[in-house]
């Protein structure tokens, strides 16, 4: 049996962590109120949230190293955050993801939840893991690739 490299876990949360301030200056420009979610609770299911001219957003980054533009089908996120995004869209909440591929063009790509049943070819459920650091499966899903659009501030 593989044992979980806690360490490395860490370090991979640590550099997402570090790479919020950048994004989230980036989005102000257009949320201006966006704010940190975690400060209030570090296990936040949505890394930020914004309340302008009364549009409550939630939004999740995610920092991807070793990943090209198109080198997958799509980019991935760990399934509870759709399951709970649906649930936040009822209550009238948007749910935005953001994808940043530090070693390729560092561009921001974005996708937004609105319905998962009109958007049921936008995404692939499945199972996948963390082999590099030993993490075990759980439930994803990829955003495919033509689906995704090309942050512009």
């Amino acid at each position: 049996m593989n044992h979980v490299n806690y360490s490395l876990v860490s370090k991979n949360i640590k550099y997402g962590i570090s790479k919020e301030v950048q994004w989230r200056k980036l989005l102000s420009k257009k949320y201006p109120s966006i704010i940190d979610n975690n400060k209030e609770n570090k296990f936040s299911s949505m890394d930020s949230i914004s309340n302008d001219n009364g549009i409550i957003i939630e939004h999740e980054h995610k920092s991807r190293k070793r990943l090209k533009y198109n080198q997958y089908r799509g980019l991935m996120l760990n399934a509870c955050k759709i399951h709970k995004g649906i649930k936040k869209i009822q209550s009238g909440v948007r749910q935005i993801f953001y994808w940043t591929l530090e070693d390729d063009n560092k561009d921001m790509y974005y996708w937004e939840l609105t319905d998962l049943e009109k958007q049921q070819d936008e995404i692939v459920f499945y199972r996948n893991g963390n082999f590099i650091t030993n993490e075990g499966y759980r439930d994803v899903v990829d955003i495919k690739w033509e689906y995704l659009k090309k942050y512009e501030d």
